[in-house]
């Protein structure tokens, strides 16, 4: 079956992809959402339709209409970005991340409309790509030395600190008014607690995460190549609130670690575990070869 592989040697980049798949989904979604309240909005001014409706159906229609025009369009993006791009788990991994697909087998991965022509399609693709990755040779990367280590990122807690400092500021001018005692008390909790969480991480010494080709170390936790499986990034959470975890199986257990504050992007942190994975394997070969 032709699914349509392209075979040019300049594949497009999954930033590339990426970027069209905003273009032409994310976009589109969040135009539809504003759009369709803005339409409602202006036919009940108008008295075309009751006030009563304005609310539920921005709330409820526009939603309904962006997810329909998400479910057809990202099935549309996915087969093309797939025939496209060569790296799919680094296209689903940036894809995920950049909030276009979510995780497969999740239930809102399950809510893309596919035709039984789309799935086989996919599945096709699929079934290709980690055929031709099965047959691939690791190949290393000599300007990453044997051991990263990886720590919290300054710039980020400096920031945190200072709108801690802000919270804190005002939680403490609401404490000297007379109706603002609850908000008061809860911004100054915050300001404490996390600025406090956040100074500790500035000034600790001691490095969060270290990658090398035995393995990875998580605080004073050290974990074996040989005792690690699954190990991946992800991006989990909505909008603002998505959060980047380092998660790997080990121990009979998933562990989950968040690394929002740590000196590294998902991208970066996902090239280290490619390469110094593929180094303890292709050790562990030679050795029993």
């Amino acid at each position: 079956m032709d699914v349509g592989i392209n075979n040019r040697r300049d594949r497009l980049t999954v930033n590339k992809a990426i970027m069209r798949g905003q273009l032409v989904v994310n976009i589109p979604v969040m135009i539809i959402m504003f759009g369709t309240g803005y339409v409602l909005y202006q036919l009940s001014s108008s008295h075309l339709v009751h006030k009563l409706v304005f609310l539920p159906g921005s709330f409820v229609l526009a939603p309904l209409i962006a997810w329909v025009y998400w479910s057809f369009a990202i099935t549309k993006w996915r087969i093309w970005a797939l025939t496209n791009v060569e790296d799919h788990f680094e296209l689903k991994q940036d894809a995920i991340a950049g909030g276009l697909i979510w995780e497969d087998g999740s239930f809102f991965e399950r809510t893309e409309i596919r035709s039984a022509k789309e799935k086989k399609i996919i599945y096709e693709l699929e079934k290709r790509y980690n055929s031709k990755k099965e047959k691939q040779r690791f190949k290393d990367d000599l300007t990453i030395p044997d051991i990263s280590k990886i720590s919290y990122s300054k710039i980020n807690l400096k920031i945190s600190i200072i709108l801690m400092s802000f919270c804190l500021t005002i939680g403490i001018y609401l404490l000297l008014g007379d109706n603002s005692l609850i908000y008061g008390v809860v911004l100054t909790t915050i300001g404490i607690i996390f600025g406090i969480k956040d100074f500790k991480k500035l000034t600790n010494d001691s490095t969060p995460l270290i990658l090398a080709n035995s393995g990875l170390t998580i605080g004073d936790h050290e974990y074996i190549w040989d005792g690690i499986s699954e190990e991946k990034t992800s991006m989990e959470g909505f909008g603002k609130n998505r959060d980047s975890y380092l998660i790997f199986w080990a121990d009979g257990e998933f562990i989950k670690t968040n690394i929002d504050d740590y000196d590294t992007t998902l991208a970066e942190l996902r090239k280290l575990l490619k390469i110094y994975r593929g180094r303890f394997d292709k050790k562990i070969n030679s050795n029993n070869t």
